[in-house]
């Protein structure tokens, strides 16, 4: 006597597989695929972020006057109502403690703060200073306007080979730039 019992992962003689059959289906796959390829999108995003941080704790920590100057620079013009000048000096008004100017003299980058633009109250905020800039960005979403301030300044390498100059050698000198947009917010008397 044979006996007949159907196994579950048995061929249906039509060519197809039956009920229980092993295996996953194209639609679970794709959805598979899917989730994988937000997961990695997410990752990508995390990763480049993180790459972009690192980059720029680093150049902070290799110039720590710099990263003081722009800290200076974003809480003038952020506690400012207006700004104008030339390209090559900042004027800001509305500001807390009066108008302020930034401009650059040879290299070194000043400022003054005050009623009145008094050269003898002008301090360096950066010195090996070889560009600075600003223009008008258009304005934010909250309707403010915005400005971009450019600086380009020297710096010593402290990684990388060192320099032969003459009998010593020397860390190399590169020229390290950086642009921030900003927003006037206004301190004084028009809010922006």
């Amino acid at each position: 006597m044979t006996c007949d019992l159907w196994h579950p992962l048995q061929r249906d003689p039509g060519g197809g597989t039956l009920r229980g059959a092993a295996g996953y289906t194209v639609i679970e796959l794709l959805i598979a695929l899917l989730i994988a390829s937000v997961a990695m999108m997410i990752a990508s995003q995390l990763l480049y972020e993180t790459q972009r941080r690192a980059t720029h704790a680093a150049l902070r920590s290799l110039d720590p006057a710099v990263t003081i100057a722009w800290k200076q620079i974003r809480a003038d013009v952020q506690a400012s109502a207006k700004r104008f000048g030339s390209e090559q000096i900042l004027i800001l008004h509305g500001h807390p403690a009066g108008n302020v100017r930034y401009r650059r003299v040879g290299d070194e980058l000043l400022r003054v703060a005050g009623p009145t633009f008094d050269a003898k109250d002008e301090r360096v905020i950066l010195t090996r200073v070889k560009e600075f800039r600003w223009e008008k960005r258009g304005t934010g979403k909250s309707g403010r306007p915005l400005i971009e301030i450019y600086l380009s300044w020297e710096q010593t390498r402290l990684l990388g080979p060192l320099v032969a100059e003459g009998e010593r050698q020397i860390a190399p000198k590169v020229v390290a730039s950086q642009s921030l947009v900003l927003a006037l917010r206004g301190g004084g008397g028009e809010n922006w």
